[in-house]
């Protein structure tokens, strides 16, 4: 007997993950990457607004911010693995995403 197809839907629930979690990865990736573009334009004097307030940091305290998010990742390995064992991958992927971003409008 053929299978009738016309009641199986566009998208499967397989591909929504696979998008989720690219939209998860392309978010996470520009949470990382907006600092290291963010504070030339927070350190350079030579700037084109000369409204917009520089910071003083010299190089040792750029260096410590920039590494912020890698210490943060190391440090939180085990236990982000522990609450995704009890809450489960997709919450624990979804408010980390949402988390992370709000951290990220704190950025000066």
């Amino acid at each position: 007997e053929p299978a009738d197809f016309g009641k199986l839907p566009v998208i499967g629930a397989r591909h929504w993950q696979a998008l989720m979690t690219f939209l998860s990865l392309v978010i996470a990736y520009s949470m990382r990457v907006n600092l290291s573009v963010g504070i030339v334009a927070m350190t350079d004097s030579a700037g084109a607004n000369q409204h917009i307030p520089v910071l003083p940091w010299d190089s040792s305290t750029k260096g410590i911010i920039l590494s912020s998010f890698f210490w943060g990742y190391l440090i939180l390995q085990i236990p982000a693995g522990l609450m995704s064992r009890k809450f489960g991958p997709k919450y624990l992927l979804f408010w980390a995403t949402i988390v992370s971003s709000a951290l990220t409008l704190l950025i000066p």
